[in-house]
């Protein structure tokens, strides 16, 4: 409007006219220089931002509660007038999102401003929250501007986990299993050991008494026994694509998930490994916030890629110490058969993920006659039932 009354006052020789459009430029190029040079996060009226997530890490599906605090630095009246100048809102990644928008709840304060507001994440992984964006608006109403404040935030969001039962009666207490011929050592012949003078009688495992004639002995915890390890075939997660396949990805990684921390609250030291692992954890421990941290990080991979990661990591299995081994698999080529077979653990047993009514692998009979346990599964079916299978005595 400045503009154009420069340009009729000049048009018309009206000086006047001329003097109130400059005048009303001169405003606004003033406030718009004092906006932008003018900084949130440093001199005598900086303010600082401090972001809290409950909980974090999170799981995918449940609720977060996020509070987002504006406060000045040094509380003075000029940082606290430009503290309540200010309009404060939030960004986050569309995979903590459930919703368009996010509703928040301000709450100001005499030297601080409150934003709290509710995160419902949608995507396992590691998302981005933040900075927030200030907006303020000049003494005279002419010019708004908004600009980020404060940094960035990570929220953890962990895949949903299956609660499973233990083994107990299940065949791995009833004794070895077998498929296709090769016999199977159970899940508990791992965790029992022969009767040494001076054992604790209360730790006699009697049903391994009846199955072996001999006295056996639970085997203490933290005794040095090697770990069992649950490898994810980063091959089955598709991060963009169909949502279909996406939904399947993450149902393997939340299978592979679900098992792991079914062994750890069996008793048994587990470990999650992605495909692509050249290092196996060595340590006789584990536990469920570390099984489920790993998943959170698992990043998908392309074919060739998930074929050359698979072989690494069964390669690196070949020459560390484990107790037992499970795959969560979308395919067996050649190359993976060759290098899981060589893998020495007291089972073996490959989960293979597969859309229904799939053809059978090759694959598959070389894997059995190296006395791997393969199961055949698909997206989505229930956990529970895998969980059954992998302890089932015959396949």
């Amino acid at each position: 409007m400045g503009g154009l009354l420069v340009v009729v006052g000049a048009a018309l020789s009206l000086r006047d006219v001329v003097g109130i459009g400059a005048a009303a430029v001169l405003l606004v190029v003033v406030s718009v220089l004092r906006l932008a040079l003018e900084r949130y996060d440093r001199g005598r009226g900086a303010l600082r931002v401090v972001r809290r997530v409950e909980p974090n890490p999170t799981t995918r599906g449940r609720a977060a509660e996020v509070t987002l605090v504006v406060e000045p630095v040094v509380p003075t009246p000029a940082t606290r007038h430009r503290l309540a100048t200010l309009d404060v809102s939030e960004q986050a990644s569309r995979e903590l999102c459930t919703e368009r928008s996010l509703r928040a709840t301000v709450r100001r304060e005499p030297s601080r401003l409150v934003v709290t507001y509710r995160l419902t994440p949608a995507r396992r992984g590691v998302h981005a929250l933040g900075p927030a964006l200030a907006a303020r608006t000049d003494a005279f109403g002419l010019v708004r501007t908004t600009r980020p404040l404060g940094g960035l935030a990570s929220v953890v969001v962990r895949p949903r986990t299956t609660p499973l039962g233990t083994t107990r009666h299940t065949s791995a207490e009833a004794g070895a299993t077998v498929s296709s011929g090769a016999a199977i050592a159970s899940w508990e012949d791992s965790l029992v050991r022969e009767y040494v003078t001076g054992d604790d009688p209360r730790r006699v495992h009697w049903r391994s008494v009846a199955r072996r004639g001999r006295l056996m002995v639970r085997a203490e915890e933290g005794s040095g026994l090697p770990p069992s390890v649950v490898v994810l075939d980063r091959g089955l997660v598709v991060e963009h694509g169909p949502a279909a396949r996406v939904d399947a990805g993450e149902w393997a990684v939340e299978l592979a998930a679900s098992l792991a921390v079914a062994m750890l609250r069996s008793g048994r030291p587990t470990h999650l490994l992605p495909s692509g692992s050249a290092t196996v954890p060595t340590s006789s421990s584990g536990s469920a916030q570390a099984v489920l941290d790993s998943a959170a990080r698992v990043h998908g991979a392309t074919q060739d890629e998930a074929v050359t990661d698979l072989v690494a990591t069964a390669r690196a299995l070949q020459h560390q110490e484990v107790r037992s081994v499970v795959v969560v698999a979308g395919m067996v080529t050649a190359e993976v058969v060759t290098a899981l077979g060589r893998v020495g653990a007291t089972r073996r047993t490959l989960v293979l993920v597969r859309p229904p009514q799939s053809p059978a692998e090759d694959g598959v009979g070389r894997l059995r006659a190296h006395g791997w346990h393969v199961i055949r599964t698909h997206p989505h079916e229930a956990v529970e039932q895998v969980w059954t299978a992998v302890h089932e005595e015959t396949p």
